[in-house]
C-alpha cells in the first residue's frame, strides 16, 4: 500500500503456481515496472521468492533500469540468515540482469516501514564462502543414504511439514514426547529406546542411568510418555493432577484479601513502533 501510494508501478500477479515463477519474473524485470512483488528465483540448485524487487536507476542489459532486493522481516535487528538470504537473490538477479545489484534491502516492521540498506559487495565474498561449504557437505552425503526428518526450528515454515510429521508420527518417533528435547532423543536412543510407547513403556525406576542430563528429567518424561500412551489407546484425552506441595506452585501466593489488585504487565513490541515498545497494562 505504501508503494501504490508512491504512485510506482507494481507487478503483482502472483498466483502461486511454479509455472508463473522465473520467467514470470524475467517478464517483469524486462517491462520495467518499478516494483515486482512475490518475485521467484531460481538458479541450478538454488530457489527462493523474494518479496520485493524495486527497480533503480543503474544501466543493465534490462536497459537504463536495473534491479535491487527488498525483503520484509518481523525481527527488529536483522540477521546473518536474513543476509544471507538476500546475496543468494542478488547472485540469481545480477545472472538475469547482467550487472550486480549495489545494495540489498530489509523493510523493518516498524509503522514508518523504515529501510535498512546493505552494500553487496561487502558481503558475497561471506555467501559464496558459505555457499560452497554447503555444496560440499551435500555432496559428501551418498545418494542412497537415507537421512530421518527429525524437526528442527526450521519446520514452522518449511513446505515438507506435513510429510515429514507423516513420517514422524507413523515411526512413533520419540519428538512426539512433550517437552523431550534433541539431547534427552539421543539420549533414550544409546539406550535402544527410540519411541513414545517404547518410552512410556519404561519399569520403574529406570533400568539405566543417562551419561548426560538428570534422572529426574527421564522420569518425567516417561511419565509424559506414558500419558500420551494411555490417551492413545484409550482414545479420550487422559491427564492426571499433581499432589498440590506447601510452598510450592500457586500455594505461595497470599491469603485473599478484599483489597486485592492484580497487576499484569506486558510490553508490545510493535506498538508506538517497533524499536521501542510500549508498556501495556491492565490491574483487576
Amino acid at each position: 500500500e505504501q508503494f501504490r501510494e508512491q504512485q510506482l508501478s507494481i507487478e503483482n500477479n502472483f498466483d502461486g503456481s511454479n509455472d508463473a515463477g522465473l520467467s514470470r519474473t524475467i517478464r517483469s524485470m524486462l517491462s520495467g515496472y518499478d516494483v515486482i512483488y512475490q518475485a521467484s528465483l531460481s538458479r541450478e540448485r538454488w530457489a527462493g521468492r523474494a518479496d520485493f524487487l524495486r527497480k533503480v536507476e543503474s544501466p543493465s542489459k534490462l536497459g537504463n533500469w536495473s534491479y535491487e532486493v527488498m525483503d520484509t522481516k518481523l525481527a527488529q535487528e536483522t540477521r546473518a540468515g536474513t543476509i544471507l538470504q538476500l546475496c543468494l537473490y542478488s547472485q540469481i538477479i545480477a545472472e538475469i540482469q547482467g550487472v550486480a545489484p549495489a545494495y540489498m534491502h530489509v523493510i523493518s516492521p516498524d509503522e514508518e516501514m523504515s529501510v535498512r540498506s546493505f552494500r553487496v559487495a561487502d558481503y558475497m565474498a561471506y555467501f559464496r564462502l558459505i555457499q560452497r561449504q554447503l555444496l560440499e557437505q551435500v555432496d559428501r552425503v551418498p545418494r542412497d543414504k537415507i537421512t530421518y526428518p527429525h524437526p528442527t526450528a526450521h519446520c514452522d515454515i518449511c513446505s515438507w511439514w506435513r510429510h515429514c510429521d507423516a513420517q514422524r508420527r507413523e515411526d512413533d518417533h520419540l519428538s512426539l514426547v512433550a517437552g523431550l528435547a534433541g539431547g534427552h532423543r539421543k539420549e533414550l536412543t544409546r539406550w535402544s529406546v527410540d519411541t513414545l510407547e517404547g518410552l512410556g513403556g519404561l519399569t520403574l525406576p529406570l533400568p539405566f542411568k543417562p551419561s548426560r542430563g538428570a534422572v529426574e528429567t527421564f522420569v518425567k518424561l516417561r511419565e509424559q510418555a506414558r500419558v500420551q500412551l494411555e490417551s492413545r489407546l484409550s482414545q479420550a484425552p487422559v491427564y492426571e493432577l499433581f499432589t498440590p506441595e506447601s510452598g510450592q506452585g500457586l500455594s505461595r501466593l497470599p491469603e485473599p484479601s478484599a483489597g486485592d489488585i492484580f497487576f499484569d504487565l506486558e510490553s508490545d513490541p510493535f506498538a508506538g513502533g517497533a524499536r521501542t515498545g510500549v508498556p501495556v497494562w491492565l490491574a483487576v
